[in-house]
């Protein structure tokens, strides 16, 4: 029937590793689209460092400054890209909050709030473009897409656990107690001592952080408008790509097939996704690129992890010198 989507073609669509089609392919890009493209990972990039500022405003007498927090940004994406499953985001971006003046236990809050609030807008935007489109990729693809399905609750399941600590600090205390005294009575926890702070400071210093930004509602409201945007710049990228070779696509269709391929990203094991990013593109992109598919994960890796890798890199040594707050300079 006209009204199911077609598969793509052997003849028209099989992707080649001809080096001939690789090099006409690349040969044929319109820089102008890709251009674009790079300019919807500066807003992903701009969005994000906003989401800082806006969780440092809401602590009157931060140390965190503007520059800071683009500094604390590229540490999240630089550390991000070169360890599995983004595992250096969070405590690189911590460790950077500390050179600001913020002990560790107000680091990790301001870290935190800002973590929690993007993973709610990642399972906001990626619940919505599955339901948007899980008919079609079902159609498409068949039972593979329950791997996203898969890799969305895990997301889930984060976020709810981050929103236990945050709400229950005193039942997060109590178990974190029972399992420290566990361990440590069968000698299987080194260092008791720093576990004991974890739990029992910093637990409820990350817990009062978010329930004062979560009290000036206003303020969450706008993060998490800021993180929709900041997600909608990233997910919008394989759009701006075939559109760079020539292809036309479904908007919403290929804002899904942004936000499946970088959330397959941030389950694999292994730096930058590597592995299950080159094959969920090819699932999802190879088909309608054909022949240009891979020069087209070439540009798209260019534009959405070497460039950014390089230039965060270049961003980590920014410091503030402010002696004011972002909020007092606000209020001025």
């Amino acid at each position: 029937p006209a009204s199911k989507p077609m598969k793509p073609t052997t003849k028209n669509n099989t992707a080649t590793g001809d080096v001939g089609s690789f090099v006409e392919a690349l040969g044929s890009v319109q820089r102008g689209w890709v251009l674009v493209a790079c300019l919807s990972f500066a807003v992903y990039f701009a969005f994000g460092t906003l989401a800082y500022i806006v969780a440092v405003w809401l602590d009157h007498d931060s140390p965190v400054g503007i520059r800071d927090c683009i500094s604390v940004e590229a540490s999240g994406i630089f550390f991000g890209n070169l360890t599995p499953m983004m595992a250096g985001a969070v405590p690189s971006q911590i460790f950077r909050l500390t050179r600001t003046g913020l002990d560790v236990g107000e680091a990790m809050a301001t870290q935190f709030t800002r973590f929690i609030m993007y993973q709610v807008g990642l399972c906001v935007f990626g619940g919505l473009m599955l339901a948007a489109r899980f008919d079609y990729f079902n159609q498409m693809f068949g039972d593979i897409v329950l791997v996203n399905v898969l890799v969305f609750g895990m997301h889930v399941f984060e976020l709810s656990a981050l929103l236990v600590v945050s709400l229950c600090p005193g039942w997060v205390r109590r178990v974190g107690n029972r399992l420290i005294g566990f361990l440590s009575r069968r000698g299987l926890l080194k260092d008791v001592d720093r576990w004991n702070t974890m739990v029992n400071v910093q637990v409820q210093e990350f817990s009062n952080a978010f329930r004062r930004a979560a009290s000036d509602l206003p303020s969450m409201g706008v993060t998490f408008l800021i993180t929709m945007t900041e997600l909608f710049g990233l997910y919008a990228i394989p759009w701006f790509i075939l559109r760079a070779f020539g292809i036309t696509e479904n908007f919403i269709t290929c804002l899904a097939i942004g936000s499946m391929v970088q959330l397959v990203g941030t389950a694999v094991p292994l730096p930058g996704g590597t592995g299950g990013v080159e094959a969920s593109f090819a699932l999802f992109l190879g088909g309608i690129l054909g022949t240009k598919a891979t020069a087209g994960y070439l540009v798209w890796r260019l534009v959405t992890f070497i460039g950014p890798t390089i230039i965060s890199a270049l961003l980590l040594g920014l410091r503030s010198t402010s002696t004011l707050s972002i909020y007092q300079r606000w209020e001025r």
